[in-house]
């Protein structure tokens, strides 16, 4: 009898069955997310020549498709990280709020930067002018100046190491977005919801944090349309907001613009410093 009731299975609770659809929902989104990231930049000898949504959204009769994803992605994008930033116990609700302005402004200026001259606003013709290398300039330096005020603004309430890290993750993400191609910039906002659901799933499971991130660093590299070859390196990020030639400028920018993958993940594990449990 004892025996029969060692090796009997133990049921369910309805609890358990609930945490453990949600967990096998949470692995095949975190699939489905990396297979569609997949598709939106080909990359490599292989697969260079097939067609994907880049060269699909680049067409000049999609320029309209191509907003309203670049919308989609920006939406997405502010919606993950307000959800992730939290005030800290010295901050003001004053100051709380006024980075939470200045972080929705930033993301509202990177999408009207980011329009084509047929679907640029009056508005944005009215206040910065009609010419779209003048608008692109200026917009693209209100970006700048905003990511450096956001970082201002929070790093003194930070206290911890993974809060340092989470204010200079909200700061760079400004620049990614400004950097990147208006199609590829879905990838940001994908690769936060594969990390979070990644992380719930590896305090389970696996312990190795870094070789993981390692992993979905690299495999961001590759999703953003780069290679091994110098060819596929997006010159034209390095000249965002650029007046005029700057050859140490335009490297840096060429270079965040590149390696935004790795550094984003390398960001978001040492902003879970704090939760990793040894």
């Amino acid at each position: 009898q004892v025996m029969l009731n060692a090796n009997t299975p133990k049921k369910l609770t309805t609890s358990q069955l609930k945490k453990n659809i949600c967990d096998m929902g949470g692995t095949v989104l975190v699939f489905f997310l990396l297979r569609m990231a997949r598709t939106i930049n080909q990359t490599g000898d292989k697969w260079l020549h097939l067609p994907d949504l880049s060269d699909y959204f680049q067409k000049p009769e999609n320029h309209v498709k191509l907003t309203i994803a670049h919308a989609v992605s920006v939406l997405l994008l502010v919606g993950v990280r307000i959800r992730s930033i939290k005030r800290w116990a010295n901050e003001s609700v004053s100051k709380y709020g006024l980075s939470i302005v200045i972080l929705v402004t930033a993301y509202l200026t990177i999408f009207i930067q980011k329009l084509s001259d047929e679907t640029s606003t009056k508005f944005a013709n009215a206040i910065i002018g009609s010419n779209e290398d003048n608008r692109k300039i200026v917009l693209a330096q209100l970006v700048y100046l905003y990511s450096f005020l956001y970082f201002v603004i929070r790093i003194y309430g930070a206290e911890t190491v993974s809060n340092c890290c989470q204010v200079l993750l909200d700061s760079l993400l400004m620049v990614f977005s400004l950097l990147v191609q208006p199609y590829s910039a879905c990838l940001l906002p994908i690769g936060l919801i594969i990390e979070d659901l990644v992380f719930n799933s590896m305090q389970k499971v696996c312990k190795d944090w870094g070789s993981v991130y390692y992993l979905y660093g690299l495999s961001t590299y590759f999703q953003m349309g780069n290679s091994n070859n110098i060819a596929s390196v997006d010159v034209g990020a390095g000249y965002q907001g650029m007046p005029s030639y700057s050859p140490g400028i335009i490297c840096l920018l060429m270079a965040v613009n590149t390696f935004n993958g790795p550094l984003l993940w390398a960001l978001l594990l040492f902003c879970r410093l704090d939760q990793i449990k040894e």
